[in-house]
């Protein structure tokens, strides 16, 4: 959506950006109690494990990190789409 805004891409794509953001908040951004939860978030790819580590680097390793919730991997990027969001 930023990129529309910056005009570097064809407004056709601002319906695109604002589905895939309201798609995150339909499946990730759930109530919990008084407050709201992101989840689905990898907590990062690890890539500057241990040098014993001979998993380092590789796809499965990637795909076996843990997912949690409200990590900053991912509440950094939600609110920045957020605010281009509501400037669509």
């Amino acid at each position: 959506m930023k990129s529309v805004r910056l005009n570097a891409l064809d407004k056709s794509y601002r319906k695109i950006g604002l589905d895939i953001f309201n798609g995150i908040c339909k499946t990730y951004f759930k109530p919990e109690g008084d407050n709201y939860t992101l989840g689905g978030i990898c907590i990062g790819a690890g890539l500057s494990a241990s040098k014993t580590d001979t998993n380092v680097g590789t796809y499965d390793m990637y795909v076996t990190r843990k997912v949690v919730a409200d990590d900053g991997n991912a509440i950094g990027p939600f609110i920045l789409a957020y605010v281009e969001a509501d400037r669509a």
